[in-house]
């Protein structure tokens, strides 16, 4: 999966790290690797992206399922920042 992550949170992550995604209405969660951050900011949007690997083994994450990965969910709520993808293969 890849993701638009705002640059200022992005600077705090790193390729090998683990992460936690909500995936679809009620299916769950699942674990997922951080491989790759770019360096490139879009001036645009101020994001740089994000390519998570999902392990699938057993076929959990279905394609095309949305996902959300809560950037910082040991902050408090009222900081939060959530972003929201679709899988696809």
């Amino acid at each position: 999966a890849v993701f638009s992550v705002p640059r200022k949170e992005a600077a705090r992550l790193e390729p090998g790290q683990n992460v936690t995604l909500s995936i679809g209405v009620q299916e769950g969660t699942v674990e997922a690797v951080i491989e790759f951050v770019s360096p490139i900011a879009n001036p645009e949007s101020n994001t740089v992206q994000v390519k998570l690997r999902i392990p699938n083994e057993k076929r959990k994450c279905p394609s095309g399922v949305s996902c959300r990965w809560n950037l910082d969910a040991a902050r408090p709520a009222s900081k939060a920042h959530q972003l929201s993808r679709k899988l696809s293969n």
